[in-house]
């Protein structure tokens, strides 16, 4: 906060930015490096914009100050933008536009362009692959027809650029659970040595034989002494239970002075057209009356909540499919509203569209 102070940020502002815990920078001698996850627009919600644009403004200002004080800079992480039309498959072929005249592409573009400005490393090693991406949306199945993007970047500040060895996507190391893969960055620099971690580094707490679970009580003692053994939990004696048959919640229980008697030996004295099942009775007393259409109505409802309301069946799509059903997310009066679609994955989809 304290470095913005002079780049026209409100205090407000700053705390904003650092609210989410989506900037870890380090010193490591030869570089600073700023390891980075930028906010994503998934609606035209006018809040999380702003947050963006503010966020954006502010880690350039960082940058931008640690570049004047002589320092190399390197800024790597998922940034949510895609920086040039080949780096998207809907743009590759250069015939949308909308993601170019974005703020962020702006953003991007203007921070990648002049004399000394940073520099792509992937670009950099590679400026004409095409397909190059590192994400693709999980939700339409992008990765089976590779429409994905390019949006984790590792970027260098300009006197790193000869110091670029190398920079490539390990597309093969797909991680599960993630519909991102890992990039990677060689750089030829001498990162200095930083000697003994700070005494509160989580690895100087950790204990010997790492991938074991550890006991709080190893964080409660002097690094170097013997963990303090957890007292073992005495377990209070079991009861025994003793199978019991159905038949004895049906006996009444002994009143003071008198003896137990079983309502099943009673019901079973009693004779057969007391057992029979009672004739249903309405609230005068009389044979209750046959459900008018009021109740039946209202028997409907109650069985659609039960039940599950009927299910609409999917329409077939223009490929002969049934559709898949999604839910509108973006901001607006169709929010929420759900859509029929086409089942294949984006790339290979047809058109077919149809409010549910």
């Amino acid at each position: 906060g304290g470095a913005l102070a002079g780049e026209g940020f409100a205090e407000e502002e700053l705390r904003l930015v650092d609210s989410e815990g989506r900037c870890v920078a380090t010193d490591h001698g030869a570089f600073v490096l700023f390891n980075v996850y930028i906010p994503a627009l998934c609606s035209d919600n006018a809040g999380r914009v702003r947050y963006k644009r503010l966020f954006l403004r502010a880690l350039e200002a960082r940058c931008r100050a640690l570049r004047a004080a002589g320092r190399a800079v390197v800024v790597a992480g998922d940034f949510n933008i895609s920086p040039q039309p080949a780096d998207h498959f809907r743009d590759c072929d250069g015939t949308t536009r909308a993601r170019e005249l974005s703020d962020s592409r702006v953003w991007m573009k203007e921070l990648l362009a002049g004399e000394g400005a940073f520099v792509d490393a992937f670009r950099h090693c590679h400026p004409d692959r095409r397909a190059a991406y590192t994400c693709w949306n999980a939700s339409n199945g992008a990765a089976l027809t590779d429409c994905g993007s390019r949006i984790d970047l590792v970027l260098a500040s300009g006197p790193l650029r000869g110091s670029i060895r190398g920079c490539d996507i390990r597309r093969e190391m797909i991680l599960e659970g993630s519909d991102h893969v890992p990039v990677w960055c060689d750089l030829n620099v001498e990162v200095c040595n930083a000697g003994e971690p700070p005494a509160l580094c989580s690895s100087q707490w950790l204990p010997a034989g790492g991938g074991k679970q550890a006991l709080i009580t190893t964080f409660a003692v002097k690094r170097g002494g013997p963990a303090a053994e957890p007292p073992k939990a005495q377990s209070a004696p079991r009861a025994t239970l003793k199978t019991r048959s159905i038949a004895c919640f049906y006996e009444v229980q002994p009143r003071a002075g008198g003896t137990k008697r079983s309502r099943g030996a009673a019901w079973e004295a009693a004779r057969p057209q007391e057992r029979a099942q009672p004739e249903a009775v309405g609230l005068g007393g009389g044979p209750s009356a046959p459900p008018s259409s009021k109740n039946a109505a209202a028997a409907g409802v109650w069985a659609g909540i039960l039940h599950g309301a009927k299910k609409v069946e999917a329409p077939k799509c223009r490929c002969g499919l049934s559709c898949k059903e999604q839910e509108v997310k973006k901001e607006g009066r169709n929010r929420g509203r759900m859509f029929f679609c086409c089942p294949r994955p984006v790339g290979s989809a047809c058109k077919f569209f149809k409010w549910k």
